[in-house]
């Protein structure tokens, strides 16, 4: 996990060919000790559900999950060590950042910027 905006491989690149951008949530202190999880795991995943058809989830391992918002395509992103979120991304400006963006701010989660440089 870093604390900057990620480009994935060229294999995930949108038909434009410009590269798809994941920006990186945490709370202030990191993942690791986090008190809210449990309450914000709740949340998040309060209308994340494939039944309706608005959302798709791949599971892509006991430590990667992707919910994919099916209208626009945009994404959100869970990693996890155990059973803890070790990381937590959005991709795109469509229905995953407004989901995770209505969530965000009471559980004290901020984007991280990209590394100058």
């Amino acid at each position: 996990m870093s604390d900057a905006t990620n480009e994935i491989a060229p294999s995930r690149e949108p038909h434009d060919g410009a590269a798809v951008v994941w920006t990186d949530w945490a709370p202030a202190g990191g993942w690791a000790g986090y008190a809210d999880e449990a309450a914000f795991w709740n949340a998040l995943h309060e209308g994340l559900s494939e039944a309706d058809g608005q959302w798709q989830c791949m599971n892509f391992s006991h430590q990667l999950t992707v919910w994919e918002y099916c209208a626009d395509g945009s994404a959100i992103l869970i990693g996890y060590s155990g059973e803890r979120i070790a990381e937590l991304q959005t991709q795109g400006s469509g229905g995953a950042l407004r989901h995770l963006l209505a969530i965000a701010a009471p559980f004290g989660l901020t984007a991280r910027t990209p590394a100058a440089g």
